[in-house]
């Protein structure tokens, strides 16, 4: 429940229902109109765990009645979706395989597809990949290349996760001119202005430019060579703008490089995931270093560690071991404290 976004509270345990008159049941966790499980010890019926649960459902309104009924007997997990009238079935150990069963619980309105979102991190990769190519082309190359490129993939993801509102990433591009002959002298101008804290910049500098966010973590801080831009190269970067990169899940990063920096890899996505280790290598310089060092500032505290939490909790992209960890500590914090 907390990956699902969910603050657990004493009420969700053993919650009451009327059964009958002389009759009350306890359903073991129960989040209102979302989820209703039913745990039991190792080797029990589950059959007989879902007739209990179902004879609870009995006595919900209907506005609360749940999306999906679990019973579980640790070692086992059942899932059922009324609506959907159908039943999954998995070890508990898999558990991380069959997540995308829980949508519901997150808000979404349809199920994630295994074959959409493979044909949907092709497509992502080889927008990044053409991109790549037109660069090399002109003689961008090596490590300056990849730098740009990541500088410029942070900057399509943080369009669309609202780190840059209104699409501003887009519309600067769509500003830039159609022959696409200024365009790397804006891109350098922005990097400059994201490396930039809001308070030491230029009072001069364009309305544009000044609704760009500081982006610390060092991503924007080394000087490159400016690149070069035809309206080719302008038009491929308006449609990697187009595209939904909310969707592209941040553990695909590490081979959507791949993908873009080796053309061998190109013929082999979608066959393989990198590994974590390979995939934070790319995220740390981003972002995930500057939130490390804060929690650990404040992973000691109760207070400080549940505003941590929260501001976590809003930031749509991060999906790789943050969460349980803050968890953890949170455990250890309110231990402490008691």
């Amino acid at each position: 429940m907390n990956v699902f976004g969910f603050n657990l509270n004493v009420k969700n345990y053993e919650y009451k229902v009327k059964i009958s008159d002389d009759k009350d049941g306890y359903i073991d966790y129960f989040e209102l109109g979302k989820i209703a499980v039913e745990m039991k010890s190792i080797g029990k019926n589950l059959d007989k765990a879902y007739a209990q649960l179902k004879e609870y459902m009995t006595a919900i309104p209907a506005e609360d009645y749940p999306e999906i009924l679990m019973v579980c007997d640790l070692r086992n997990i059942v899932i059922y979706r009324p609506e959907l009238k159908d039943v999954i079935k998995f070890p508990t150990r898999k558990l991380h395989r069959y997540t995308k069963y829980f949508y519901t619980l997150s808000g979404a309105k349809k199920m994630p597809k295994d074959d959409d979102e493979i044909e949907l991190n092709i497509k992502a990769s080889y927008l990044m990949a053409s991109l790549h190519d037109k660069l090399k082309g002109i003689g961008y190359t090596g490590h300056e290349l990849e730098v740009y490129l990541c500088r410029i993939l942070f900057c399509l993801f943080a369009d669309k996760t609202q780190i840059f509102p209104n699409n501003n990433f887009q519309n600067y591009i769509k500003e830039s001119d159609k022959t696409g002959t200024n365009l790397a002298t804006r891109l350098e101008e922005l990097f400059e202005i994201l490396n930039t804290d809001e308070n030491k910049r230029l009072t001069t500098i364009s309305p544009e430019l000044k609704a760009f966010r500081y982006i610390n973590g060092g991503l924007f801080a080394e000087r490159l060579h400016i690149a070069g831009f035809d309206y080719k190269m302008r038009a491929v970067l308006l449609d990697c703008c187009k595209f939904n990169w909310e969707e592209i899940l941040p553990s695909i990063f590490g081979t959507m490089f791949q993908a873009i920096m080796d053309e061998q890899k190109r013929r082999e996505i979608g066959a393989h995931y990198t590994s974590e280790e390979n995939i934070l290598k790319v995220l740390n310089p981003l972002f995930l270093d500057d939130l490390w060092s804060e929690f650990n500032k404040v992973k000691s505290s109760v207070k400080t560690l549940e505003n941590f939490h929260n501001y976590v909790a809003g930031l749509k992209f991060l999906e790789i071991k943050t969460p349980n960890l803050i968890q953890l500590h949170y455990s250890v914090a309110k231990q402490k404290t008691a």
